[in-house]
């Protein structure tokens, strides 16, 4: 598949996802955001254009963010291009999040 739009979790198709990790690079281009967001499950890629990168300006390396977004691949590899990136400024969040998820399975993810 050249330009998937999905990945299977067993046998789930997901297309949008919503994370909340921290920031552990972010750069700007000018006309869009890429950073990478990582939690306690991994890291992810994640770009944003257009209005969201009007929004995300202020994140920082460090921010923890809330993410959502729809799933793509390029040619490094898997990412999300936000539709909603935002600042979370209180950390009590994150660990609501971890409440709410409780302890994440590993499982075969793939396009």
């Amino acid at each position: 598949m050249d330009n998937p739009t999905f990945v299977k979790i067993g046998e789930l198709k997901v297309s949008r996802v919503d994370i909340m990790g921290k920031v552990s690079e972010k750069t700007d281009s000018g006309q869009y955001s890429a950073m990478v967001v990582q939690d306690k499950t991994g890291k992810i890629r994640v770009k944003a254009f257009s209005e969201v990168y009007q929004a995300a300006k202020d994140i920082t390396d460090g921010s923890l963010v809330r993410v959502i977004g729809k799933i793509r691949q390029d040619e490094a590899g898997r990412l999300i291009v936000g539709e909603i990136i935002k600042k979370m400024d209180d950390t009590n969040y994150a660990v609501l999040r971890e409440k709410e998820l409780g302890q994440p399975s590993v499982e075969e993810i793939s396009f």
